[in-house]
């Protein structure tokens, strides 16, 4: 499959991409946000998370309208609501009129989908973005690669049940490990295949997230801790995974707002079965500030 390059005077940024999400599905009516304080990478803060009806995101999809206040740090979330296929058009199923009148709004289980996130570790390079393009080109999904200035994440526009995200979390784990091609290879094999085999046991599931929290770290780790880095974000994933076999609603989130000079901004998609790499003249983010590769 070729990849197409595309000249850009500007790069499209998150909220352009979550614009065509919502575009390719209508039947989205609620979703999660969340606003917090700066902190150190990998540092856990109080979490300030609310559901918001569709309307409210699509009208502030742009970084000073978005939801939540600055100097906080806003995200949007993995989980959302979807309306039924039998859908009546007058009735307001994003409930917008009691979110309006200061009521919190709830995701229903039966209705709960999720659109699968992800962080990576690397430092966001063309090299590793070609290892990306590779790992991702034979999925049939539509998928976005984001660049938040100090590292890559990834945006599976699909809706899924949240027991399937680790099937998914899985597959991105073997096949990367596959395409990078390590001598460490057939074990992140092996790990991302016991999470795709045993997506449905909770018990398993929850040693697996204690086992990957207690062995990977962040590449900005000391040394001298030991821990094992892979390019995507094993401890982001063990949460996310944690907290499905507990049962706990954090299915992951992704930063909208600026850090680094820059709000995210999309670097690589699939769409359609084609990919495109954008190229921009001027790097919005200021690369002083990013860690050392960890691919």
């Amino acid at each position: 499959m070729a990849v197409r390059t595309e000249q850009k005077d500007a790069y499209l940024t998150v909220f352009d991409v979550w614009e065509g999400i919502y575009k390719k599905h209508p039947e989205i009516t609620k979703q999660t946000a969340k606003v917090y304080s700066t902190r150190p990478h990998g540092l856990l803060v109080d979490q300030d998370v609310e559901v918001l009806p569709r309307e409210r995101i699509e009208l502030g999809l742009d970084e000073r309208f978005f939801w939540g206040n600055p100097p906080l740090v806003k995200a949007i979330g993995a989980a959302v609501e979807v309306r039924p296929e039998d859908y009546d058009p007058q009735l307001d199923y994003s409930e917008w009129g009691r979110w309006t009148d200061g009521n919190f709004l709830k995701i229903s289980p039966s209705e709960k989908r999720v659109i699968p996130l992800v962080d990576f570790e690397s430092e966001p390079t063309d090299k590793f973005m070609d290892v990306c393009i590779g790992t991702l080109r034979g999925w049939r999904e539509d998928w976005y690669l984001l660049d938040s200035g100090g590292s890559f994440h990834l945006v599976i526009a699909e809706l899924i049940l949240p027991t399937a995200l680790p099937v998914c979390f899985g597959k991105l784990i073997t096949d990367m490990a596959a395409e990078i091609g390590s001598v460490r290879s057939p074990l992140l094999g092996a790990i991302g295949g016991y999470l795709s085999k045993y997506w449905w046991d909770r018990e398993r599931l929850k040693s697996w997230s204690e086992e990957v929290l207690d062995k990977f770290g962040h590449i900005d780790d000391p040394v001298k801790l030991g821990k094992l880095v892979f390019p995507v974000d094993m401890r982001y994933l063990a949460h996310v995974v944690g907290a499905i076999s507990e049962g706990r609603d954090d299915e992951g989130f992704l930063r909208v707002s600026s850090k680094h000079g820059s709000v995210p901004v999309l670097k690589a998609q699939q769409v359609d079965g084609t990919v495109t790499v954008f190229r921009c003249p001027n790097d919005p983010f200021d690369r002083r500030q990013l860690r050392l590769d960890g691919i």
